[in-house]
């Protein structure tokens, strides 16, 4: 608003007018078409409406694959569920949000009477994001902590877990701020009110610019332990592709850093900068369900009769067990006390035995005079080998007891 306007002394004639007027100018008075904006919203409901259709698709895939298949309901499962019932409530505020302003119809053809109902379009699609997009990436983090820390704390749980409290923050003051970023709260739709409001520009900057700093960890994390495993080059290859899609969350976010990067909230159109941050932000929302539900595909098709999916099937579980054995193995070696207690010689007389537990003991042989020219004693070792299953949270390999 400009500089000494009251709007408070105007007549009620003048305050009718002034709110019947247009919060901008347009380029050419021959553009000015408040009865009827031109929008696109035919183009938005088509993206909107292909992406929850794959969204959709993919969360049920996921569903069959842990609760038909598997029989299971973990934590990450029920964080998942919630983010999906927000991401509809997101989507339904996309298809209200044509309806009532228009995609990227343009501020000059509206009135200063609408900046209400512009400004809780914006601020109810913001909450329903939040929401989503908060539960969907804290899903894929405990599914990847239920994946690659299987049995004690590592380096990696800690960094995963550390990224699911930094989610919550942002997400929680992100709503926070679109709700009291103004005092009194009416002034961010009538900004003629006395009042104060932060400066909403540089505090959206920051928070998809902090989004997309999670995005590039959450798409590098996993990768580590990857390109650590003992496997051919292509084999790790195809694994490392399967927790390569948060690319596409990865670009969408940095769509969202660059429109507001290069936006100009006081004098810029608003409704086509909200636009294109609202359907980037949709498209990272997406491609978060796609990271979430596509690495559970293979198990939901396991029972298909089809040589294709079968291959796919077999070469995920080989992945999945190979990722839950490096990881036990390397977490036991960091973590067990008694892995420094291997003889350096064979007067030391300590020898250990691994039971079906996996838990080393020691077993200490009788104290005996060495006789030269004969045998001591003799050990019995019987080997068994099994394929590797995936069955939920059990042990993907059985060992045979050392005798």
């Amino acid at each position: 608003m400009a500089e000494g306007f009251d709007f408070y002394a105007l007549t009620p004639e003048q305050q009718e007018a002034f709110l019947d007027s247009s919060p901008a100018l347009p380029p050419s008075p021959d553009l000015l078409n408040m009865a009827n904006p031109p929008n696109r919203n035919l183009l938005v409901f088509s993206v909107v409406s292909v992406g929850l259709v794959l969204s959709t698709l993919v969360f049920a895939i996921r569903a069959v694959a842990r609760h038909c298949r598997m029989k299971q309901c973990k934590v990450a499962d029920v964080v998942a569920a919630l983010a999906f019932i927000f991401y509809v409530t997101h989507t339904w505020t996309l298809y209200s949000f044509g309806l009532r302003i228009g995609w990227f119809a343009h501020l000059y053809n509206f009135r200063f009477r609408d900046l209400r109902t512009l400004t809780e379009c914006f601020n109810l699609n913001r909450t329903f994001y939040s929401f989503s997009i908060w539960f969907v990436k804290n899903a894929i983090l405990l599914d990847w902590i239920r994946l690659f820390v299987p049995v004690n704390k590592n380096m990696f749980y800690w960094l995963c877990v550390t990224l699911i409290v930094t989610n919550s923050g942002l997400y929680i003051s992100t709503m926070f701020t679109t709700h009291f970023g103004c005092t009194p709260r009416e002034k961010s739709w009538e900004p003629w009110r006395p009042g104060y409001c932060i400066n909403t520009h540089t505090a959206d900057t920051f928070a998809v610019s902090f989004n997309l700093f999670i995005d590039l960890v959450m798409l590098i994390l996993p990768q580590r332990v990857i390109w650590k495993l003992h496997a051919r080059t292509g084999w790790k290859i195809g694994i490392s592709l399967i927790f390569s899609l948060g690319v596409l969350t990865c670009l969408c976010a940095s769509g969202r850093v660059y429109v507001l990067a290069t936006s100009d909230y006081a004098g810029g159109d608003l409704i086509q900068i909200g636009s294109n941050v609202i359907i980037w932000a949709f498209g990272e929302l997406t491609a978060a369900f796609l990271v979430l539900c596509v690495p559970w595909a293979p198990k939901a098709f396991a029972g298909v009769p089809s040589p294709g999916l079968s291959a796919i099937h077999r070469y995920y579980s080989s992945a999945v067990a190979r990722i839950r054995t490096k990881s036990k193995s390397s977490t036991s070696a960091s973590n067990d006390p008694d892995s420094k207690l291997w003889p350096n010689s064979i007067s030391s007389k300590t020898y250990r035995r691994m039971g079906d537990d996996e838990v080393e003991s020691q077993v200490r042989l009788h104290d005996m005079p060495c006789s030269c020219g004969g045998i001591t004693a003799t050990t019995e070792i019987s080997v068994a080998a099994s394929e590797p299953r995936i069955d939920g949270e059990q042990d993907y390999y059985r060992q045979q007891q050392w005798k």
